[in-house]
């Protein structure tokens, strides 16, 4: 059986998409996927990586909605596996004009994620907020399944909706925290995509102000930055702050490359503006973190006070003072102690409950489903 999985938004080696979900698939089914890449093909690890050009201004992510339709149509594969909400659109036309399996995989409430996205004008928000709420779950209909990533967004899809959470691979933990020796430099990351919704204004300005208490720190923020503009934004606050010799701005990389910054990171950030703190968002980057032995310094919100379930793993920031998180990583990154104790919570609730290999079983028995009914 063939499948192609399609993306005209998310990078072609996503964590998600291609680590833990293609690799899956791939060990017991031919998989090609069609995804933003810097190349128009190539072959890894037997899947095959048909690229689709990264465009600077959205609008013409059109284009990549009808270089998929016709791939997809033209192509012999039995299932077609998307995951992004705008591509709905081209795949209910397919759905009805071909006799291919069609998977919706759904990351995100993308109505909720409207009101928070800076690119999209204020006027707007409140509309295609209301409009992504009515039609996304009336297209999701015509697919054969949905998969989506969080418990709240089955209710938006009722009983058609598989939920598949994203796990870290259990493989990928090791004795990570026996890299984090004392009297070094310390290291404080950001892995995920860079934006105003996601902190990285909240994370610059905190270590601004560490970095007139210390000296022996670095920043590594990785991820791909969006919008463009930001880019140039980010790099002038670090030019005029002086932060230079303790911010490293890196490309998006691929996981594996991503592992070694993990493997040697004291402490990770993960923040958000006031607009995108959900009440139902559990970032994923929390449990790369947790699997690499790394404690959080957060916000503190419900779901992730009942995801820790009254194990001490990260420490929450009062948003209402300025220094309070910078004063926490001064905190964890001063005794050692206390980040050896939460970086055990942390990978001993990787390894008991939240990992990929429960959610690849359910992955895998989808897809066996799906073969018998072919």
């Amino acid at each position: 059986m063939k499948i192609l999985v399609a993306s005209s938004v998310h990078i072609w080696n996503d964590n998600r998409i291609f680590h833990k979900e293609i690799k899956s698939l791939s060990n017991k089914y031919k998989v090609e996927i069609h995804a933003v890449a810097s190349f128009k093909y190539k072959t890894v690890n037997g899947v095959e990586i048909v690229g689709l050009k990264s465009y600077r201004k959205k609008i013409y992510r059109l284009i990549n909605w009808f270089r998929l339709f016709f791939r997809i149509l033209k192509s012999d594969c039995c299932v077609v596996h998307f995951h992004d909400f705008e591509l709905l659109f081209i795949c209910s036309i397919l759905k009805i004009i071909t006799n291919k399996v069609f998977i919706y995989d759904c990351h995100e409430e993308f109505s909720k994620v409207a009101l928070t996205r800076e690119w999209i004008p204020k006027i707007m928000k409140k509309s295609l907020s209301v409009f992504v709420e009515k039609i996304e779950p009336s297209l999701a209909v015509m697919m054969d399944y949905v998969i989506v990533a969080n418990e709240p967004s089955v209710k938006n899809f009722n009983q058609k909706a598989i939920l598949i959470r994203n796990y870290p691979i259990l493989y990928e933990f090791g004795n990570a925290f026996n890299y984090k020796t004392q009297g070094r430099i310390k290291r404080i990351l950001y892995v995920g995509n860079v934006t105003v919704e996601r902190g990285i204004w909240q994370m610059l300005e905190s270590v601004n102000l560490l970095s007139k208490k210390r000296q022996d720190f670095r920043f590594d923020i990785i991820g791909r930055i969006d919008p463009v503009k930001l880019v140039d934004e980010i790099k002038n606050y670090i030019i005029i702050k002086r932060l230079e010799k303790f911010t490293i701005l890196h490309e998006h990389l691929d996981f594996q490359e991503v592992k070694q910054y993990l493997i040697s990171a004291d402490v990770g950030f993960c923040l958000f503006s006031p607009n995108e703190r959900r009440p139902t968002l559990i970032p994923t980057k929390i449990f790369d973190y947790m699997c690499f032995g790394i404690p959080a310094i957060s916000d503190k919100l419900p779901q992730l006070d009942q995801l820790f379930n009254n194990v001490n793993y990260s420490l929450a920031w009062d948003r209402t003072t300025e220094s309070s998180c910078t004063n926490l990583l001064h905190r964890l990154l001063d005794d050692f102690a206390l980040r050896k104790r939460y970086a055990e919570n942390g990978i001993k609730l990787v390894i008991n409950k939240y990992n990929w290999s429960t959610e690849e079983t359910k992955l895998l028995q989808l897809y066996a489903d799906i073969e018998e009914l072919i």
